[in-house]
C-alpha cells in the first residue's frame, strides 16, 4: 500500500471484519448476505503492526476509535471527517476472509485479510499489501510476519 498505515484505516479495517463468524440469517436480510447482522457501533480497542502495539491508538477520542458499520462499509471518523471503507466478507473459508477497499483518486487500494467473531469481540489480521497471496493464515503479527491485527468490542 503506498500510504502508511494510520489509526482511521485500522478502525475501517475494523469495521469491515465486524461480522466475521457470523452465520447469516436464514431470513431475507437486507445489503450483501455476508453482511447481515454486523451493522452497528464498534470501538478500537487494540492495534499492532508487526507485533508492535501502537500505543497512541488507546489515547484517541472515543469518537476516533468508533466504527459505524453498515452492509457494505465500514465508516471510522479522522480529522473529524468521515472515512469509509469498504468490504466484503467470504465466510465460506475458515478463518473467514475479509477484502477491505478504499477508493484513492483514480485507483483503488485492496488490504486482504481474515477475521473471527466471538461473542462482542472482533479480530482482523490484514496484510499491508495489496496482494490476495500476502493475505494471513493466522491472527498474529510479528516482525516475520508483519500484518495489522485488530481487536474491536462491539458497542
Amino acid at each position: 500500500m503506498s500510504r502508511p498505515v494510520g489509526v482511521g484505516l485500522a478502525v475501517a479495517v475494523f469495521a469491515l471484519a465486524l461480522g466475521c463468524g457470523k452465520t447469516p440469517s436464514t431470513s431475507a436480510p437486507t445489503g450483501p448476505p455476508a453482511a447481515a447482522g454486523i451493522e452497528g457501533s464498534w470501538t478500537l480497542v487494540s492495534i499492532e503492526f508487526a507485533g508492535i502495539p501502537d500505543t497512541e491508538a488507546a489515547k484517541k477520542s472515543e469518537a476516533e476509535r468508533t466504527i459505524q458499520a453498515t452492509a457494505d462499509k465500514l465508516i471510522a471518523t479522522k480529522n473529524g471527517k468521515e472515512d469509509p471503507l469498504n468490504y466484503k466478507i467470504d465466510r465460506s473459508k475458515t478463518p473467514n476472509e475479509i477484502d477491505l477497499t478504499s477508493p484513492k483518486g483514480e485507483k483503488t487500494e485492496t488490504m486482504y485479510g481474515i477475521c473471527k467473531l466471538e461473542g462482542d469481540t472482533l479480530t482482523i489480521c490484514a496484510a499491508i499489501s495489496d496482494k490476495p497471496a500476502d493475505r494471513p493464515k493466522e491472527f498474529k503479527s510479528s516482525k516475520e510476519n508483519p500484518t495489522l491485527l485488530m481487536t474491536l468490542k462491539k458497542k
